[in-house]
């Protein structure tokens, strides 16, 4: 804990977790890969993701943990048929796994809440999700291993979890810096537009240099950007910048693939209701005695 004031701060408490779901799930896949009941259904996903939500409730004194999910169908692939290309296809295991886990979420334990909208990706439905939160006082852990998500990092209570760490502000601020030079925090996103973003198959309008420069111009003459127009407009100022065709043709479409879609829809929003029955039987199901055991070792204690 730190003294801040009056106000006493703990801090391994944060009262959100916002989840990168299919992050997440995808990295359990593969780290529990071998797991597997006896009748040879697989159950790593399962074992991971509960786990990892009894371990980070545990940790950070009961947080909401918000599970924020893509939608099968969005609006970038209709956009550009390359986004996200090339990477393995999941396999049938996979999403069997993953639509039982989205399944007993709903009764596995309270302060969990399973946030998604149509045709909208993780990033999108958790930008959107932070916007409604009002006070900036609340402490918040974004769950991803994706850089994409450092562009809701809007204030010093709102920290990423990734390779294995927290990192707070300075250390992505550090990180920015080291790969692409002076970048703040609230200039990434846009930078992205500009860049590209390779993990994503999405090429840049710019080179670093010139991404960096139009993106410091903007900051530096607090201009409004709402379109890539804007963008453009801004770009027209550097006679060594050529606004070609394909420039415009990658600005725009890197418009409409890289920001973050954080309002103007519907965020579908289920709670969970904690279920002992439903919880007993779906470990029994799939073998998940270590589960069982880690949420009812208190009654078991007390002979309940």
């Amino acid at each position: 804990m730190k003294k801040l004031g009056d106000k006493i701060i703990n801090k391994e408490k944060y009262d959100f977790i916002i989840v990168d779901s299919l992050n997440q799930i995808h990295k359990y896949f593969w780290i529990h890969r071998d797991f597997s009941n006896k009748k040879g259904e697989p159950t790593g996903i399962l074992y991971g993701i509960l786990t990892m939500i009894l371990s980070l409730q545990k940790k950070y004194s009961s947080p909401k943990i918000v599970f924020c999910l893509d939608a099968y169908m969005n609006r970038r692939k209709n956009i550009s048929g390359d986004y996200k290309s090339g990477r393995t296809k999941k396999s049938d295991d996979f999403w069997t796994q993953y639509n039982l886990l989205i399944n007993i979420l709903e009764y596995y334990i309270k302060d969990i809440e399973i946030v998604y909208a149509t045709g909208y990706e993780a990033e999108d439905v958790a930008s959107n999700y932070l916007r409604r939160i009002k006070d900036k006082d609340k402490r918040i852990l974004l769950y991803s291993e994706d850089t994409d998500w450092f562009s809701m990092m809007a204030n010093k209570n709102i920290h990423i979890y990734r390779q294995k760490e927290i990192w707070e502000r300075d250390k992505v601020k550090e990180y920015l810096k080291k790969k692409y030079g002076e970048l703040e925090i609230e200039d990434f996103n846009l930078f992205s537009i500009l860049y590209g973003v390779s993990h994503n198959k999405v090429s840049g309008a710019f080179n670093k240099k010139k991404s960096l420069l139009i993106v410091d111009y903007i900051k530096k003459n607090k201009i409004q950007v709402d379109n890539y127009a804007d963008i453009l407009n801004v770009a027209q100022n550097f006679p060594k910048i050529k606004i070609t065709e394909d420039v415009i043709s990658k600005l725009e479409r890197n418009w409409g693939l890289v920001r973050l879609y954080d309002k103007g829809y519907k965020l579908e929003i289920k709670k969970s209701k904690f279920n002992k029955e439903k919880i007993l039987e779906f470990c029994n199901r799939y073998e998940l005695k270590s589960i069982e055991k880690k949420l009812f070792l208190k009654e078991k204690k007390h002979g309940k």
